[in-house]
Order: C-alpha cells, then sequence, then structure tokens
C-alpha cells in the first residue's frame, strides 16, 4: 500500500481496539463485582471510565502504528506480507506448498529452539549448586537447541516440500498457521492443567484481556487495509480526527470525574483488569508536586501544587490547615488508656486464675458451627463454645499474623507497636512491654507451644516466656504441639503457682491440603480449607477435654480465637494480609473462665482486647497505656444479649501497614453499623452498612456524603496522629529522602538500566553472628520512576557452595515497603536501610553478597551498566557469617 493509503489506519486501528477491549474490561469488571453492589446507571459509568481510560494508550498505540506503516512501505519484505494479510482467505489457504513447506519448517525450528526451555531451566536451577553455572547453562541453552533445530530442518527439507507438494489443497499456509495454533493453544492448556496447583490463584484476565487486545487491534488493521485496498482510496481525515477529539474529550472527562463517585472508583480499581493498571500509571505520571499523589484519575490530592500537602502529609493540629486532604483541620482524641480495667467478680477474685490461649490461624467465625455455619467442620469446638462466651462482633488490628500477635501482645493497635527494621520479618522491639512480660513478673509461669517455627524467626516475639517449644517446619502435624501442651497440663495440674500457656495451630493457613480425614468436602479452595479447619479442630479435641476437666480442678480462663480472617475473592482478594474487609478482619473469640455465662456477647471486640482482659483477672493494670479494654464487663453482663453495654467503645481501627514484603497500606474504622476502608495506594473509599450487608457489596459513599466525610476526617486523623512517627509512612520517606549525595563508605555509582544509580553502600560490620543482624545501607539516585514496581535484592551465595537457610535474602520494596518505586521522583536522592535478621536458621559461613533489581511479577532482573555481572547481580562486600555470640 502507497504511504496515501494508509493514511489514518493506526490510530483509527488503535483507537477502536483499545476503546474496544476497554468496554470489554468494564463490562468484566460490573460482572465481578458483588451482586447488588452497582446499579446499572453506575455499571455504565464504570465501562464508561474503563473505556475512557484505555483510550489514552489508543492514542499513543495509534500513533505508533501510523509511523510503522508509514516506514513499512521501504521493506519489500513486509510489503509482501502486508498483501498475503490483506488477500483474505482465499489468499490465505490458496495451494502454495513451497510457502507452506518454508512456514512449517520455521515453526518447528521455533518450537524446537523454544520449547524445552522452562523444563530445562526448571531442571537446571534445580540440580546446580553454582548459580553461575545455572545461569551459563540456561544462556547457552538456547543457542544448542537452535543448532539442533537447524541441522533437523536440514535434514527433513527435502522431505517436506515432498509431503506439501502431494497433500493438495492443505499445502497452503493458511492451513500450516491453523494447526500451529491449534498445537500452541493444546500445549498451553496442558501446561496449566499439569501445574495448575501453581497457576490456580493468579489473575489470568488481564492476559486474556492483552491477548483480546492485539486480536482486535490486528482485527482492525485487517478490515480497514481490505476495505482501502478495495477502495483504493484512504480513510477521510475526519474519521482518525473525529475519533482522536471524541477519545480526547473522554479522557479530559475520566481524569476529572473518576473520584466524584467512589463506588465506580471502588470498582475499577478492584475489579477492571487493565484499567486499573493503566489508571494508576496516569496517577502517578499527572502528579505535578511529585508527593506521589496526583488531582486527577482519583489521585486523591487536594493541593498538587505543593507537596506537603497530599493524603499522606502530616497534618499539624490548630494550624488552620488541612495537610493531609481530609476535609478539615486536624483535632486529636485520645484512643488509649489504662485498659478500664474494674474490680473483680466474686468467683474470679478468690484465686488467680491460670490462662490458657487458643489460636488457629486464619480462622473465619462464619466457618464455625457454633457461629452457624452449615458444615460439621468443628463439632469439638462448637462442644466447648456451648460452655463459654461466644464474641459475635471481634476483630483483629492487622490481617498479618506478625501483626496480629504483636497487636496482641502488646494491647495495641499495630501502627502503636515499636517494631525494628527487618526486611523479612519485622520485630518487636525490647521496649515494647507484652502480656508475658507483665504476667511473668507478676508470678505466673509462661510457656509457649507453637506447632510452628514461623514465630521464631521473629526477634523479640516471645517476650516473656520462660518456656518455648516450637514444632519444626511452617505447618507440621498439631498433635506434638498438642501433646506437650497436654503434658505440660498435667505436670503443672496441682501446682498453687498459676501459668499461662499459648499455642498456635497453622492447620489452616495456605497452601491448603486436599483432606479425607477427618472430612472430605469436595476439591474446591475452600472445601479444602474447611477439611483443614475439621482437621484442627481434631487435633485439639483431647486438649479440650482436658481443659473442661482441669477447670473442675483449679481457677481456669480458656480463650480460643483466631489470628485474622482468610479471604476467597469476596473482594478480589485471596487468603489475608492484603485486604480489610470482614473476611480477612473478623475473628472467632470463645472465652470460658469462673463464673461467666455461656452464650453470645455482642460487644465491639479485638483481639489486643485479650492483653488488658488477662491483666484484670489477674489483679495486674498495665504498665503502659493500652488500646484494648478488659472484657470482664462483658463477660459479666448481667443482660449478656446487649447489643453495646453502656459506656463501651463506639468504633474500632483497624489497618494493613507496609513492610519489606508487603507493601500494600489500607486503613478502616468501625463504627456500627458503618465501616469505611480507604486504600492509601490507590486512593479509594469504601462505605458500608454492616448491619443490613455483611458481605460489605454496596458501597454508600457517595450516597451519604455526610456520614462519609466525618468517618473520613476521624480515619484519616487517626492514620496520621494514632501511630509512633516510626510507624508512619510520610515520616519513614522524609527521613530516607537525601538533600544531597553523602560521604559513602563504599562508593560505586552503576546504574541499573534507566530506573535508578546505585551511588555506593554503607557496611557497618563485615562479619555478623547468628541471632545478630546483618545491616547495610544503599545510597540510590532515582532515574525515572517505573510503571511496575521494582523491587530492591540483596541476595547471599555461599563460598563453599552448600546450600544455607532459603529465607535469608533481604528482597524488599524500597524503605521498608513505604515508597515504592511506582512513586519515586525522578533526581531524588534515597537512603534505603536493609536490616536482616542471621535467623538461628544459618550456619557459619562467608557469603558473597550481591545487589539487584527485580520487577515485581516476572522476576525479571535490571541489568546493571559496566560491570561484569552475568546475571544481573551486582557483587558487593562479602560478610561472614559467624557462630552465635555466647
Amino acid at each position: 500500500m502507497t504511504p496515501r493509503l494508509t493514511r489514518g489506519l493506526g490510530v483509527t486501528a488503535g483507537l477502536v481496539a483499545l476503546g474496544g477491549v476497554g468496554l470489554a474490561d468494564g463490562l468484566l469488571a460490573w460482572s465481578r463485582a458483588p451482586r447488588g453492589s452497582l446499579p446499572p446507571s453506575l455499571g455504565l459509568l464504570v465501562v464508561l471510565q474503563c473505556a475512557a481510560t484505555l483510550l489514552s494508550l489508543g492514542i499513543g498505540l495509534g500513533l505508533v502504528e501510523e509511523l510503522i506503516l508509514y516506514s513499512a512501505r521501504t521493506v519489500p519484505w513486509l510489503c509482501r506480507v502486508a498483501g498475503w494479510l490483506l488477500g483474505g482467505p482465499r489468499r490465505w489457504f490458496a495451494r502454495d506448498p513451497d510457502r507452506a513447506a518454508g512456514l512449517a519448517a520455521l515453526a518447528i525450528g521455533v518450537a524446537i529452539t523454544l520449547g524445552p526451555l522452562y523444563p530445562v531451566s526448571y531442571t537446571v536451577q534445580r540440580t546446580f549448586h553454582s548459580k553461575s553455572l545455572a545461569a551459563l547453562a540456561i544462556f547457552l541453552a538456547p543457542f544448542a537447541f537452535a543448532a539442533v533445530a537447524s541441522a533437523l530442518l536440514l535434514l527433513l527439507s527435502g522431505p517436506m516440500r515432498w509431503l506439501f507438494h502431494r497433500l493438495g489443497r492443505l499445502g497452503s499456509p493458511g492451513v500450516v498457521l491453523s494447526a500451529t495454533v491449534v498445537v500452541v493453544a493444546a500445549q498451553t492448556v496442558r501446561f496449566f492443567a499439569l501445574n495448575w496447583a501453581g497457576f490456580r490463584n493468579l489473575e489470568f484476565g488481564a492476559v486474556g484481556l492483552l491477548g483480546a487486545l492485539l486480536v482486535a487491534n490486528g482485527l482492525a488493521l485487517l478490515l480497514l487495509g481490505r476495505r482501502v485496498v478495495r477502495r483504493a482510496a484512504p480513510l477521510r481525515r475526519r474519521v482518525p480526527l473525529a475519533l482522536s477529539l471524541v477519545s480526547i474529550v473522554a479522557i479530559v472527562a475520566s481524569a476529572f470525574t473518576l473520584g466524584a463517585r467512589q463506588t465506580v472508583a471502588a470498582t475499577l480499581f478492584n475489579r477492571s483488569l487493565l484499567a486499573q493498571r493503566v489508571a494508576r500509571t496516569l496517577q502517578l505520571s499527572l502528579d505535578f508536586d511529585g508527593d506521589g499523589y496526583s488531582a486527577v484519575f482519583n489521585g486523591g490530592d487536594c493541593n498538587d501544587r505543593d507537596a506537603r500537602v497530599s493524603p499522606r502529609a502530616h497534618d499539624v493540629p490548630g494550624n488552620g490547615r488541612d495537610e493531609n486532604c481530609s476535609g478539615r483541620d486536624a483535632r486529636l482524641e485520645p484512643e488509649e488508656s489504662t485498659g478500664h480495667l474494674v474490680p473483680l467478680p466474686p468467683e474470679a477474685a478468690q484465686q488467680p486464675p491460670s490462662f490458657v490461649l487458643l489460636s488457629i490461624d486464619a480462622m473465619r467465625p462464619d466457618h464455625l458451627g457454633c457461629y452457624g455455619y452449615r458444615r460439621p467442620t468443628t463439632p469439638n469446638i462448637d462442644r466447648f463454645a456451648r460452655g463459654a462466651a461466644r464474641f459475635t462482633n471481634a476483630y483483629c488490628a492487622s490481617p498479618r499474623s506478625l501483626r496480629s500477635f504483636g497487636s496482641l501482645w502488646v494491647g495495641r493497635y499495630a501502627s502503636l507497636v515499636s517494631w525494628g527494621n527487618d526486611v523479612q520479618f519485622p520485630p518487636l522491639e525490647p521496649s515494647n512491654v507484652t502480656l508475658a512480660e507483665q504476667l511473668s513478673s507478676a508470678g505466673y509461669l509462661t510457656a509457649a507451644f507453637p506447632a510452628t517455627a514461623y514465630f521464631s524467626h521473629t526477634a523479640g516475639f516471645f517476650q516473656g516466656f520462660q518456656q518455648v517449644v516450637e514444632e519444626p517446619g511452617f505447618k507440621p502435624d498439631a498433635a506434638p504441639a498438642v501433646a506437650r501442651m497436654q503434658a505440660f497440663l498435667r505436670e503443672h495440674e496441682n501446682d498453687p503457682q498459676p501459668f499461662f500457656m499459648w499455642s498456635h495451630i497453622m492447620e489452616t493457613h495456605d497452601p491448603y491440603r486436599d483432606r479425607t480425614e477427618p472430612r472430605d468436602f469436595g476439591h474446591s479452595q475452600m472445601d479444602q480449607y474447611d477439611e483443614e479447619l475439621a482437621g484442627a479442630d481434631a487435633a485439639i479435641a483431647p486438649l479440650l477435654t482436658q481443659l473442661e476437666e482441669l477447670a473442675a480442678k483449679r481457677p481456669l480462663v480458656v480463650i480460643v480465637f483466631g489470628d485474622h480472617g482468610e479471604a476467597f475473592g469476596e473482594h478480589g482478594v485471596y487468603h489475608h494480609s492484603f485486604d480489610l474487609h470482614d473476611e480477612a478482619l473478623r475473628v472467632p473469640i470463645i472465652v470460658r473462665a469462673p463464673g461467666v455465662t455461656p452464650g453470645p456477647r455482642h460487644a465491639l471486640t479485638n483481639l489486643f482486647d485479650i492483653n488488658p482482659t488477662l491483666l484484670n483477672f489477674a489483679g495486674r493494670p498495665p504498665v503502659a497505656p493500652v488500646s484494648g479494654r478488659s472484657l470482664l464487663p462483658v463477660l459479666y453482663d448481667p443482660a449478656p444479649g446487649s447489643l453495646m453495654p453502656e459506656g463501651w467503645r463506639r468504633w474500632l481501627f483497624a489497618e494493613v501497614t507496609p513492610d519489606g514484603l508487603f507493601p500494600s497500606e489500607q486503613k478502616s474504622i468501625y463504627a456500627p453499623p458503618f465501616k469505611l476502608i480507604h486504600d492509601l495506594r490507590r486512593g479509594t473509599w469504601e462505605l458500608f452498612d454492616i448491619a443490613r450487608d455483611r458481605g460489605e457489596i454496596r458501597n454508600l459513599y457517595d450516597d451519604r456524603p455526610e456520614l462519609a466525610a466525618e468517618l473520613r476526617e476521624r480515619l484519616v486523623t487517626w492514620t496520621d496522629h494514632g501511630a509512633l512517627a516510626t510507624n508512619r509512612s510520610n515520616e519513614q520517606i522524609a527521613a530516607a529522602r537525601l538533600r544531597s549525595e553523602p560521604a559513602i563508605q563504599h562508593p560505586l555509582h552503576v546504574r541499573f538500566g534507566d530506573v535508578a544509580e546505585l551511588l555506593g553502600y554503607d557496611l557497618p560490620a563485615d562479619s555478623v553472628p547468628i541471632d545478630g543482624t546483618y545491616r547495610a545501607v544503599l545510597y540510590w539516585r532515582v532515574l525515572r520512576r517505573t510503571r511496575r514496581p521494582v523491587y530492591i535484592v540483596v541476595s547471599f551465595d555461599p563460598v563453599d557452595a552448600q546450600p544455607i537457610w532459603p529465607l535469608f535474602v533481604a528482597r524488599h520494596a524500597p524503605i521498608y515497603g513505604r515508597y515504592p518505586t511506582t512513586e519515586w521522583r525522578p533526581g531524588e536522592i534515597l537512603r534505603d536501610e536493609v536490616s536482616l535478621r542471621v535467623d538461628p536458621e544459618m550456619r557459619p559461613v562467608r557469603l558473597r553478597t550481591f545487589v539487584s533489581l527485580e520487577i515485581e511479577g516476572d522476576g525479571q532482573r535490571i541489568a546493571p551498566e559496566g560491570v561484569n555481572a552475568p546475571d544481573a547481580r551486582l557483587e558487593i562486600a562479602p560478610v561472614e557469617i559467624t557462630p552465635r555470640a555466647p
């Protein structure tokens, strides 16, 4: 085709394809939203917003295609290919044995060269001890396969021509291409079927939409090209111009209206597949003051000309300015107290009771029979609950185990707990005074028997426990831990000294096993979760029986609870740690204590209330202010079924706090019956009436503006002021930004692509004992903000080439997860501290140390420039791991 005929084809095809895919993405987002959450008018707005967002890509794609089409006329073989494609099916399936044989040879060659790469790479990585040799083998493999393919095709070229000349009409390029597509599709389905356990939780819709985008764009170009060739006339100028003008108007309208309806914005950011990624990119691209937030595309910045004003800024109370975009100047209300302890009732005041805490990981209350579940998952817990107080309105402070238990041990919200700096397992600082420490100082014997070794990786987690015995592994059989607890109870059955014993059961943590005993519910994820829950219930059955018998002999308080919930895609999220909807936050709390009347308790409760409750039973006030309050007024309420005792709390907060592994950041407030959730990364707000909408389906944020504004102001103020300075993202980021390049112990000045330049690093010590902390400080000059998150990785290779603990690697989002690369400002200098505990699982060894940048999702590394780094890792100073200090 001549340049004149191709005029406008690229822009038109790009806009039509992206607009169509945007409409499909919007319809998909609408369909993925919970039934009843979007009325038709708002569903239509979601579809239009998704289409308008993707049209911004359509303009760029169209201009690129215009350039390609204009340049292609100078490349003869491209013109021939274009002519063949425009010929249509009659041309595609015309008999042409020589071209069919050539195309078949090309397909076979590509298959032989690329097909074995995945299994070979997988085998090499599992069998080679040397990473350098493994990388070399994987690098050379495609060249070896290409050589084999060339030799084989040389031998087969003659027979293939002979065969295609005798296939008649089947000897056409169209038949070969069709067969190739069928074989590739079949192999893809087979690959995912064989590896489904590892892929089932991935989001395949985005890949499908990208495929649909490519197909739509190709079809649009093909159909438009055939039209102009058939008519021998280009598209009228007004067609691409009109489409471009409409697209620009739609994009501008979307930029300023996306945040006007938070129901629409939340659906787009949580349910769409492509539009949410494009919208987030547009937010960051249009951040004019460089504070990580924009005033358009629901960015939430109320003043995009002042970097001191943003949703993450610190709002100084009483200065008359709204720095954090809450809608008003900050006003402080204390959220902590001395625990609201009350006098003990006579049945609990005669002798200090002993305490047993039994937690089960990710245990949802709505999957327990005693909370109304239809399946017989927990017959033993149900029997225990019939003689206990059962809290129906209980929540955790944060849906990650480490944060949830840290909050319980200290009795405070997770952001008020003093956390240390570790990119893998944030430690509990010694400055925290834990429940076990306070009970130990009160004369209690304290013991922990968790059925997992997970918590031992968190320094300070067992502060105050005099006896700790963990079961090896992450998710071992719970029976040995139960046996240890039973032995402990028998040993101290008649001991006058009170005790505090805790254990944690990991059965219900993912990955779930497909069990047949004690129950077989099916094979879906939820079926397997219920089977694991039934397994946990069966494992603790003898312990619950023994505790009932012991309670008849001595004062005993037993609490069975879950540390957080578990999600199964109700709001687009699976498992836990990332989300604040009720499936991740609600927990069961079941309490047996002397003189407590069995039955439901409806008071608004948090797991950290267990802290002052046990101290109240022990007759010891908390040594520091706590967020929790004693549950004794609820436990011994003469009208235990009352909805809310007089003077009880009116709201609860919850949070997803970022760290190196999990950079998500969300906050919520639950003021019954309303709950408000704020996603700080996406800028979305959701308001639900929990009493009428238990599944959190209908977002009322736009329908109840006055209520939303009141809860928003309270939540934003708590987010800003209800946290230690070391736990506030804005404080951490401000401390990490440097005005100029500092004096650096080991200067480097190595660029990692066009993302960042590693200026150098400080290494305080070149040897670290086991149970000590490896520390390094990396100094980065930002070159650009990334579209996808990039992780900083500090990894280690043992000099002796023998295996080390696989979790000894510092793969983290920058600044402990609080400042992802998608929010970086070009030109700034950042100080990224890397702290990594040398776990007792490590051994004394000398380690080579490497720094790399990895793109989230595919793990692809960004190669450092100008240095010898065959595996895209930059080697820095080694470190010696020495034996544990005496």
